[in-house]
């Protein structure tokens, strides 16, 4: 457990005084009267702290740390004494201890270590979490690439908000995860939201929730995604998607901190960071009225574009060396590795869909080579079948978003027709508000 504490002293009146003092603050204690008591517990226990006496009748305290923090490093350790000396501070310390901390041991102090030592492996932990997941690697060491990396750093530790541009497949939703994991607000959660997948009349209360009784099936109070990173951050990726009436709402809350649930008629706070990422040239959007310029404005405080894959050819042997190692730490098929010549072939393609793209077909290689090493003969080959079944993201994009607005015409012109061309009636047996059905209908010329 994460806030667990074990406590080896002999003196039982220290252990019960200590654990009271301890559990009223939220802590899990655990008393032992030696060491080889400690040890026994910890095989099947999991425990952040341990606050170790130094007289104990099994073995002196100050001999039993450095032992402890070599067996169990994960264990940060506080020694308590009822005779204290410089010198066996020092000694503690040279050992590994955290603090050093003297009977009677003061309540307020006690509790001011403990609390810095839990943020200090809190803060551990987050780094060695960091560490062990590759996911959110940015890659590469081109100049373009440093050149975003900096200000991805320089703007991560403030509140302002930032707008992430960039073709699809480039890796926008790293950059938002590397901004919120380098940020003031990485121990608060960080919620991602697709505005493409949703759905126009859902987008208002999967953003800011909904009180019972809000439409047909609101059966209880639901919290939005904004509410679910109070405190932390949202990214909002494909941001030009969002309707003129959902921009509005999400004006509000990057001014004023403020949302109101659908069926609500009071507002609510959050503190909310607000990152957002778009392939879509908001710029034009503006100029053509689909998108607010007061929201563009907000939004685009501090604009960071990443650069398409083509642009940085030189960063592709990197990327491929990393995709491959991590290709064999989780197939376990081998360490493969490619050709020169097949690295210089795959830097020179155009990768349309970017570090998607090209992961994908580094994977398909992977898997489908016999070979430790890939050779050119066998990258074109299987390039050749990934270009002959693939399209670029924003083909399918396209293709898919003109799919879904032909059968939703056709579906509403037929439902319409039904209704007798009556747009309340239609609006009641859809379960969606009026005026956004009329402005649909509008939209694709049925009324």
């Amino acid at each position: 457990m994460k806030n667990r504490i074990f406590i080896v002293d002999d003196d039982a009146s220290v252990c019960r005084s200590l654990a009271s003092l301890l559990a009223d603050e939220g802590y899990q204690v655990k008393s032992f009267g030696t060491v080889s008591g400690f040890r026994q517990a910890v095989a099947t226990n999991t425990v952040a702290v341990l606050m170790l006496d130094i007289a104990l009748p099994d073995e002196d305290g100050l001999s039993a740390l450095p032992k402890i923090r070599a067996e169990f490093p994960e264990i940060e350790v506080v020694m308590i004494t009822g005779e204290a000396t410089i010198q066996r501070a020092v000694l503690a310390t040279k050992s590994g201890a955290y603090d050093f901390l003297e009977k009677p041991i003061d309540p307020a102090r006690l509790l001011l270590t403990l609390r810095n030592l839990f943020a200090t492996i809190g803060l551990k932990r987050a780094v060695a979490v960091e560490r062990e997941d590759d996911r959110y690697q940015i890659i590469g060491e081109s100049r373009l690439l440093r050149d975003m990396i900096a200000r991805m750093i320089t703007v991560a530790t403030t509140d302002s908000t930032v707008l992430i541009t960039g073709e699809n497949g480039t890796g926008k939703e790293l950059v938002a995860q590397q901004i919120w994991l380098h940020s003031n607000r990485k121990q608060q959660p960080l919620i991602k939201l697709n505005c493409a997948a949703l759905p126009h009349e859902l987008a208002e209360s999967e953003l800011f929730g909904f009180r019972r009784g809000a439409f047909t099936g609101a059966d209880r109070n639901r919290d939005g995604k904004f509410k679910a990173a109070d405190g932390g951050t949202i990214f909002l990726d494909e941001i030009g998607d969002l309707s003129p009436a959902i921009q509005a709402k999400l004006l509000r809350v990057i001014e004023n901190g403020e949302i109101e649930p659908l069926g609500s008629d009071t507002s609510e706070t959050v503190d909310v960071r607000v990152i957002t990422a778009t392939n879509r040239d908001l710029k034009q959007l503006v100029d053509d009225g689909k998108f607010r310029a007061d929201l563009f404005y907000r939004l685009n405080i501090v604009p960071i574009e990443v650069p398409a894959l083509r642009e940085r050819r030189e960063d592709i042997p990197l990327l491929l060396e990393h995709f491959l190692e991590r290709l064999s730490r989780t197939t376990g098929l081998g360490v493969k590795s490619l050709a020169a010549d097949a690295v210089g072939y795959l830097s020179g393609l155009e990768w349309r869909g970017n570090i998607r793209e090209l992961r994908n077909v580094v994977e398909r290689c992977y898997i489908m080579s016999r070979s430790t090493e890939i050779d050119l003969e066998e990258v074109k080959r299987l390039c050749g079948i990934v270009q002959a079944d693939l399209i670029s993201d924003a083909e399918v994009t396209n293709k898919l978003m003109a799919a879904v607005e032909n059968f939703e015409r056709s579906f509403l012109k037929a439902e319409l027709e039904k209704h007798g061309g009556n747009i309340s009636e239609l609006a009641r047996s859809l379960g969606i508000d009026r005026g956004n059905l009329s402005k649909k209908l509008k939209s694709y010329d049925l009324v």
